[in-house]
């Protein structure tokens, strides 16, 4: 609650909450909390711009922690305040403070995840006071340590929440290469945490039989479809329980003890790239962000600003957009710090983007140039990391004919033509399905545009069980119109929702989990639903439906990041799949059925969610294969926005 309060800028409350804790914990002499609550007092006051007082909160923390061995706060409290004397440049104190939380770190060798983020504050002091041989020995030590961390996490989850605690290890010793004009050896080093466990998965993907149900699984069905239809509180906080019980023994990762291979060298992924594309790989940092722009010849580095500022606009723009508002001030001020930075932007083409933290979330196909949005003159894609797009393009290559398209929509039941409804919910509660009309237009007009034969799963028989029996390998184009529930808390619970599945033994939630073990080998999957792209973010990329496609076989993935309309959807659809039928390469087919709505007038809320995820290059099929469009193409694509 203090560090809450403190975040909000009500210091006086949170110091004061502060000293009613204090006061009760001296009465049982429970010094470990009175070290806890030195260091939240020094965070408020470094919240407040009182650094002298977190100064002293800091030491006197650290010299009780010393005196009763509370060792683990002598390691975090000394990185911390080692990190505030490096900003004053008191870099003597910085070295022996971040010495004495080294250590701390024998008394405790078994808190050995600690130990990465020390060394790298270090190495980070060293590289400022110019020694900067020390500083590569100590960041290359931190980074092995973190590597051998990596490999001995049992799940997915625990392996992407130590990436993100400990991501400066990588981000530090990226920016300390770069100021020493080693762009190769630096963009390994980013790429070694960046989109990682992505990049297992396709070198190592473990696929299971989606039609077999383990006891384990089958007792989380019966209990998620039992959720599903309840919304008496007690009841559901109890079946979360038994959930959670349940999910911890599924979540073993098939990735244990298997790291990906060495990640792209940059020459290799520069030979992946046409003239006209462009890889934007971001690294944001607490003080100093930076972006490496990366050609099929070149490859420069960008300085950016704090995270903070990044971040915090980036969420204020998707807010807006997400609520049917708009900024265009903003929007061009995102894109002045983010993209119009990087020269090489305008004379490429095709830029992919591999963000970082909340710049996962943004939506860059709404930002302006001028007066009109980037989809004028650009493609914009995002991908979990280089080496992910390295992997994708080295497995295209091998493709072979097979099954052209699966379209799926559940939720088809009619309702007013006057209702506007959204394809999401925020349960998951069965009483939030309501019907998606649209969505069975939606994907019958996509078969139609696609060569045959077709697989088209509507209402009651699009369920869970009747989708997974499918040969999911064996389709090019997956078209999934459903409801999306995005579990920020717990991401592997984000799940696109089917029929409910009166004979089958699922519970007709397609959870992040269950999407991971699927063999697939498709050219596209569209995750027609709510927040498919949305999760919880981190060097490590972000955890939601649309990575865990890519994981399971997908090339490209286009995915959303807030709630659509079901019309706007079924419209853009349309355009989007009439020119890929005409040969239109998947990225730039997407930007232009976008631009043609925002070219009508109408708001980003309504198609800026879209996004390209993973490759997008390359056409679905050849053009002598594919019948005619049948959506209107706009001819006017690279009007002017109205500011």
């Amino acid at each position: 609650m203090n560090k809450l309060l403190a975040n909000l800028g009500r210091f006086d409350e949170a110091l004061q909450l502060t000293d009613e804790a204090e006061a009760k914990i001296r009465q049982y002499d429970l010094k470990p909390h009175l070290v806890d609550l030195g260091r939240l007092r020094a965070i408020t006051y470094l919240l407040m711009n009182q650094t002298p007082k977190a100064i002293d909160q800091y030491n006197g923390a650290i010299r009780l922690a010393e005196q009763i061995g509370y060792w683990r706060a002598v390691m975090q409290d000394g990185e911390e305040l080692a990190g505030v004397y490096e900003q004053q440049k008191a870099f003597d104190k910085a070295l022996a403070v971040v010495n004495t939380a080294l250590d701390a770190s024998s008394h405790i060798p078994e808190e050995v995840w600690l130990t990465p983020k020390i060394l790298a504050r270090k190495a980070d002091i060293l590289t400022k006071i110019g020694r900067v041989q020390e500083s590569n020995a100590l960041y290359h030590q931190a980074t092995d340590v973190l590597d051998g961390l990596l490999l001995k996490v049992p799940t997915v989850g625990m392996e992407r929440n130590l990436i993100t605690e400990l991501g400066n290890v990588y981000s530090g010793f990226f920016n300390s290469l770069c100021e020493q004009g080693q762009y190769p050896e630096a963009f390994q080093v980013l790429e070694k945490g960046r989109g990682r466990i992505e990049a297992q998965s396709l070198e190592h993907h473990q696929s299971a039989d989606p039609t077999h149900l383990s006891a384990a699984e089958q007792n989380l069905a019966a209990l998620n479809t039992v959720l599903l239809k309840t919304d008496d509180e007690a009841k559901r906080s109890s079946l979360l329980k038994n959930i959670a019980t349940t999910e911890d023994s599924l979540q073993t990762s098939a990735l244990a003890e298997q790291a990906a291979d060495t990640p792209v060298a940059l020459h290799d992924l520069q030979k992946d790239l046409t003239p006209q594309e462009l890889v934007l790989e971001y690294s944001l940092d607490d003080t100093q962000s930076f972006v490496l722009a990366v050609t099929d010849t070149t490859v420069e580095r960008y300085s950016l600003g704090p995270r903070r500022d990044l971040e915090g606009l980036a969420q204020r723009y998707r807010a807006l957009l997400s609520k049917e508002k708009d900024d265009p001030q903003l929007a061009s001020d995102l894109f002045s710090k983010l993209l119009g930075i990087s020269p090489e932007y305008r004379i490429k083409r095709s830029v992919i983007l591999v963000p970082d933290g909340k710049l996962s979330l943004l939506p860059f196909p709404a930002l302006i140039d001028g007066n009109k949005y980037i989809i004028s003159d650009h493609v914009i894609s995002t991908v979990p990391s280089s080496t992910v797009l390295h992997l994708i393009r080295g497995r295209a290559r091998g493709r072979t004919g097979r099954l052209p398209y699966v379209g799926v929509a559940a939720w088809t039941r009619p309702s007013s033509p006057f209702a506007v409804v959204r394809r999401a919910v925020e349960g998951p509660e069965e009483s939030d399905f309501i019907a998606l009309p649209q969505s069975r237009t939606e994907v019958v007009n996509v078969g139609e545009n696609l060569p045959k034969p077709s697989r088209i799963l509507l209402g009651s028989d699009a369920t869970e069980t009747v989708f997974k029996n499918l040969p999911l390998g064996d389709y090019d184009v997956l078209h999934l119109a459903l409801h999306g529930y995005a579990d920020l808390d717990y991401p592997e619970r984000s799940s696109l929702v089917f029929a409910p599945d009166v004979n089958g033994n699922n519970d007709g939630l397609l959870q992040v989990r269950e999407v991971r073990l699927l063999n697939l080998n498709a050219n596209l999957v569209t995750l027609s639903a709510c927040d498919t792209g949305v999760g919880p973010t981190g060097l490590a990329g972000v955890a939601n439906l649309a990575n865990a496609f890519i994981e399971a076989g997908a090339r490209t993935v286009v995915s959303t990041l807030w709630e659509l309309d079901d019309r706007a959807t079924a419209k853009l659809m349309a355009d989007f799949y009439a020119r890929l039928a005409a040969g239109t390469e998947k990225g730039e087919a997407l930007a232009l059925a976008q631009l043609s709505l925002a070219n009508a007038g109408v708001a980003p809320y309504y198609w800026a969610s879209f996004g390209v995820v993973g490759d997008p290059a390359g056409s679905l099929y050849p053009s002598s294969r594919v019948s005619a469009p049948t959506a209107n193409a706009s001819t006017s694509e690279n009007q002017p926005i109205q500011k």
